[in-house]
């Protein structure tokens, strides 16, 4: 069966979505207490597909709930920093 993705969880995972460059596949799971993202993109120069996952604990995001979206936008920043360095 699979495990509902709390409320706080879903709004950190739409605010990632919303920081990231809208070209860019985002995916997400819920599991066992913590977030999976799976963002996916092309390389610029060889069209080849490029990924990168990050796992994000739901006790740090419970733990920063008044700041959901900060939170999220820093982590979007990280990933955005790490696709580009990939590319």
């Amino acid at each position: 069966m699979k495990e509902p993705i709390p409320d706080l969880i879903k709004t950190f995972a739409n605010y990632i979505w919303v920081y990231l460059p809208k070209d860019w596949t985002f995916e997400h799971k819920y599991e066992k207490f913590s977030l999976f993202v799976n963002i996916k993109s092309k390389d610029i120069s060889t069209n080849k597909p490029i990924s990168i996952r990050r796992k994000y604990s739901g006790d740090i995001i419970k733990k920063f709930k008044d700041n959901t979206q900060e939170l999220a936008y820093e982590a979007a920043k990280e990933i955005i920093v790490a696709m580009n360095k990939k590319r």
